[in-house]
């Protein structure tokens, strides 16, 4: 699976290049550096609770959010 469409960080083995396009991104980088620490479980809530705030109809980095909060809420449950 590719990288979530426009994101350098946001995906399954996604790494860049280059600095993050925006906040989102951000999350999903520190996302990447997490399971890298501490595992899959404890860094899906930690970014659950970091882009749940994010989410909302009317612009697309929310709908984005929303996007990408729903696959790791899917993921979890297996």
């Amino acid at each position: 699976m590719p990288c979530f469409n426009g994101y350098r960080y946001c995906g399954p083995n996604c790494s860049g290049p280059g600095a993050p396009i925006n906040q989102l991104d951000a999350i999903c980088r520190q996302h990447d550096a997490c399971y890298r620490k501490f595992g899959h479980y404890y860094c899906d809530q930690v970014f659950l609770n970091q882009v749940r705030p994010y989410i909302n109809q009317r612009s697309q980095i929310g709908r984005d959010a929303r996007t990408m909060y729903r696959a790791i809420n899917l993921k979890r449950s297996f």
